[in-house]
């Protein structure tokens, strides 16, 4: 029925079934007995991202420009502030985690500001589940949450809600990877939303982008660099998640762990292995790449 049909669930809360259909409201409920709600027209938006991964912001204008919006890219915390100060904006998609200025930082700024650019909704974007995450957001002045790797209807949901200056959404708590080497999910997601042409070419820089990446975390790990390897490995679980490599993202986000909390060795160690996993995933990303 070129449809959708999902799970998002998370661990002592619940599960939520859901499935999208193109069709008349009406016809739905009639057709299989369920109470639709209505998708809320928005209409273009002017959108900021603040987002310094390359890959990453890629798929998010992919989706957003499909969608009728205007985005402007800013690669950092402090060109999100002056991107801001500049000129108005809808709602601000800010990653958590930028090199300098992080999200939460970049925030604050923002809301010192002041007056309408202070006031602009900002969605956080975040690849983590860290405890207290929600009440930093809030702290900060964020109205919103999301996870990445992006589920197309939560973003969508995300930016219907907070785009009209709302503040009755909960923020939303990213579940975790599921396990397995290769979730095909995500990308299967993407090619119905942006075309096989432009995922392929997503796919060709992720390939390139995560090898570079990948180097860098383990000369980081081998010289003590902990603030480089941590950047470098949150990067990789980041891009990896969105293309569904479960055991490439988890394997990046241990060793992001242990860098935050102080345990080199244990980094070291992950570190050693990388490599052979990032093998294993980008063989399996190139399959299903060649297959498109």
């Amino acid at each position: 029925m070129g449809g959708h049909i999902g799970v998002d669930s998370v661990p002592s809360q619940g599960s939520t079934f859901w499935f999208e259909i193109a069709c008349p409201v009406g016809d739905v409920a009639r057709t299989v007995g369920v109470r639709v709600a209505p998708i809320i027209d928005v209409g273009p938006l002017s959108i900021l991202l603040a987002e310094d991964n390359v890959v990453n912001q890629k798929v998010a204008v992919g989706l957003l420009s499909r969608w009728g919006h205007d985005v402007t890219i800013a690669a950092d915390g402090r060109l999100a502030v002056e991107a801001a100060r500049a000129r108005r904006f809808d709602v601000v998609l800010m990653d958590m985690q930028m090199p300098g200025m992080d999200g939460l930082e970049a925030t604050r700024a923002i809301r010192r500001l002041g007056g309408e650019a202070g006031r602009v909704p900002i969605v956080a974007m975040t690849a983590n589940a860290m405890p207290g995450d929600d009440e930093r957001c809030f702290a900060a002045g964020m109205d919103g949450y999301v996870r990445k790797p992006i589920v197309p209807r939560e973003l969508d949901a995300a930016l219907a809600r907070h785009a009209r200056r709302s503040a009755d959404g909960a923020l939303a708590h990213p579940a975790p990877a599921p396990k397995g080497l290769f979730d095909r999910t995500f990308p299967d997601t993407l090619v119905k939303e942006i075309g096989v042409d432009t995922l392929a070419d997503l796919i060709r820089m992720y390939v390139v982008d995560t090898a570079e990446r990948v180097e860098r975390v383990c000369i980081a790990c081998a010289r003590g660099d902990a603030d480089a390897g941590r950047l470098a490995a949150h990067d990789v679980k980041s891009t990896s998640a969105t293309f569904g490599l479960n055991a490439l993202a988890r394997h990046a986000e241990a060793i992001e762990h242990a860098l935050r909390d102080g345990n080199a060795a244990e980094a070291d160690s992950l570190a050693v292995t990388l490599r052979g996993r990032t093998a294993e995933a980008l063989k399996a990303i190139g399959g299903y790449a060649a297959g498109l």
